[in-house]
């Protein structure tokens, strides 16, 4: 199990089940997000969770956990619980009939979605099923999610006050998260952030100074940083880097937003962009390939006068699909490139307007 203090002094306690498809769990309320308030009741919130290496209680008192690939998980991902929320796996299930439990779906409920459709898709026929906040590539962005921690330093860390940092246990990096609200539910995008720790991560803690202290280790799991256990401090230097530091929905496209004035000649060169879009299955088995890519046209490029955003129009974007933005030949005023030039927006809805 995995427990934090809620802002409330209750504690919120999330419990892994085994790889079982639709099989048996480990125990009473595995595969559950728990709630124990100060007098001892446990509360159930959400199941549907597999292997929730990390969780966090954000600046508004919203629970968001880390989800591993595997079975009914075709990717990492990030989710936004709620009480009564089934955020997928079929293993929590078993204890939906209990008093305690808010909310009555079954695994018998779930073998009408158990095809390989995407998971937005099977929403809409599983009114409990929670889809994803943001979607973390398998491979292209990491391979196995774990902590998050929400920016709160107040710049003390660099440009990303209130954005999210989240760790990778496989590949020993930190990974970062945008959000915002469309229609009323979270969804955001991922970019690389830093990586080369000596080993996985699992845990992150600011520090006091607003550095970001990575507890880790490799033992019972590979990963690219090789030492079996490992504490390292990471520290803003002071200098601003080229970042696409945010990227909103829009009802025909998508604006990056800058941590830094671009170079508007850059912004204007359709040739410097690249965007694609692709889901994964929803299923019992185990993982998923990437399933429907397709590349989007861009049809509009309308920068900002000061070279800070940059709106893409496109011929069409997916609802329910990730968008995969590269900004490959996008330039600062000071004609340096973007440290990081790849982003994956996770497109649940689509904001209205014209």
């Amino acid at each position: 199990p995995y427990t934090t203090l809620f802002r409330s002094g209750d504690m919120y306690v999330t419990l892994n089940v085994a790889w079982v498809g639709y099989g048996d769990g480990l125990g009473k309320w595995h595969g559950w997000l728990l709630k124990i308030k100060n007098d001892g009741v446990i509360e159930p919130i959400a199941t549907g969770l597999r292997s929730p290496a990390g969780f966090t209680v954000n600046s508004n008192n919203d629970v968001f956990y880390g989800e591993n690939q595997g079975d009914w998980v075709g990717s990492g991902r990030v989710t936004h619980l709620e009480k009564g929320d089934f955020a997928g796996n079929a293993g929590g299930l078993n204890w939906t009939n209990e008093p305690e439990s808010p909310l009555k779906l079954t695994k018998e409920d779930l073998k009408v979605v158990d095809n390989g459709q995407p998971m937005h898709e099977a929403a809409k026929k599983i009114k409990e099923l929670k889809l994803p906040a943001v979607w973390f590539p398998h491979t292209l962005m990491g391979i196995s999610t774990s902590d998050i921690v929400e920016d709160e330093t107040g710049g003390a860390f660099g440009p990303f006050n209130g954005q999210y940092f989240v760790a990778d246990q496989g590949h020993s990096k930190i990974m970062r998260m945008s959000l915002e609200k469309v229609k009323g539910k979270y969804q955001g995008a991922c970019y690389p952030f830093y990586e080369g720790f000596a080993s996985g991560i699992l845990r992150l803690r600011w520090g006091l100074d607003g550095s970001l202290f990575a507890g880790m280790t490799s033992r019972g799991w590979a990963s690219t940083g090789k030492a079996d256990y490992a504490l390292q401090r990471l520290v803003w230097n002071g200098e601003t880097p080229f970042e696409m530091k945010n990227i909103h929905a829009q009802t025909d496209g998508f604006e990056v937003e800058f941590t830094k004035p671009a170079d508007i000649s850059t912004l204007k060169n359709v040739m410097n962009y690249s965007i694609n879009s692709f889901t994964y299955e929803y299923h019992h088995q185990y993982g998923s390939p990437i399933i429907n890519n397709r590349e989007r046209k861009i049809i509009g490029i309308i920068p900002s006068s000061d070279g800070m955003k940059v709106k893409l129009v496109l011929d069409s974007v997916m609802e329910g699909y990730i968008h995969e933005l590269k900004l490959v030949g996008i330039e600062s005023k000071e004609k340096g490139l973007l440290l990081h030039n790849t982003g994956y927006y996770t497109l649940n809805n689509i904001p209205e307007g014209n």
